[in-house]
């Protein structure tokens, strides 16, 4: 599993929205300069998280976006999950996972399905809340 530039502007974006407060309203541009990230990548993560339900979109003046659910609710695993893709530590070259062409037991595959449960438990354990905690502000 690689975490690709869209999950890091997701996961600082939410970051800056869990310490703006959660009735705080923030703009894109605003998320962009505190993290010196692109606008344009920003916009659609954040449009990408708000079609996921993690985030609410408000149009017009004095818009902007919210967290659509509290912080503790929220997990790594689920801002992953929608802005990536479920995450895939491994693909097994010599069969889809279920069927292998070149064996009926694989210790390898046994041994990558338990590290993949093991981070998707590890994600899904930590939430924004837990983040945002070791977070501070220049």
């Amino acid at each position: 599993m690689k975490l690709t530039r869209r999950g890091e502007c997701a996961l600082l974006g939410l970051i800056y929205l869990v310490k703006k407060g959660k009735d705080s309203m923030s703009h894109v541009g605003e998320v962009a300069e505190a993290f010196n990230l692109p606008q344009k990548l920003l916009a659609q993560v954040f449009y990408s998280m708000a079609r996921g339900s993690l985030l609410k979109s408000y149009r017009g003046r004095g818009g902007g976006f919210t967290l659509a659910l509290p912080a503790e609710e929220i997990t790594v695993r689920d801002v992953i999950e929608a802005v990536q893709g479920k995450p895939v530590i491994y693909h097994c070259v010599a069969g889809d996972g279920e069927v292998c062409s070149a064996f009926t037991k694989c210790s390898v595959q046994e041994v990558l399905n338990r590290l993949q449960e093991h981070t998707m438990d590890t994600l899904g354990g930590i939430t924004l809340d837990n983040l945002a905690e070791g977070m501070v502000f220049k």
